[in-house]
């Protein structure tokens, strides 16, 4: 049981193309959570928006990848890295989100195609693990143009 989700953003309208397998039904609003939450955590780290909560929702060891830069993520967001930067500022607009849960919703694939407000276009590929105390982290963040 795998949640496909994918979502087409266009300037002033939105585009919901889903794909869903649930044993149960009651499955249906818990994944739609975790996906708004997901998305939410990490729509504020490119726009650089609630960053010290978004941190919180990082794991220690999670590193990103931009180009053939291999960093610590919060060292990224926290501006340590001048050659591979995570956030791209407001108006950073996703015009594609794809995530995939495991059937216990404790990881998550994320994919993304983002354009930043200087039209920048990249790709974005992102884990979740759920920690010991059931909160989502980031732990691996991949970004490509």
């Amino acid at each position: 049981m795998l949640l496909r989700r994918s979502t087409v953003l266009a300037p002033g309208t939105m585009l919901l193309l889903t794909q869903q397998s649930f044993c149960q039904s009651k499955n249906t609003d818990k994944s739609q959570d975790v996906d708004h939450k997901l998305l939410t955590l990490v729509r504020n780290i490119l726009e650089g928006q609630n960053l010290e909560e978004a941190k919180t929702q990082i794991d220690p060891a999670a590193y990103v990848i931009v180009d053939t830069n291999f960093v610590s993520l919060i060292g990224a967001i926290n501006g340590e890295f001048k050659d591979c930067k995570v956030i791209e500022g407001k108006g950073t607009r996703i015009d594609y989100e794809h995530l995939t849960l495991t059937p216990d919703q404790t990881s998550a694939y994320m994919t993304l195609l983002t354009y930043s407000a200087d039209k920048t276009k990249h790709y974005h590929s992102i884990i979740f693990f759920k920690s010991y105390d059931d909160q989502w982290k980031i732990v691996s963040w991949h970004i490509s143009k």
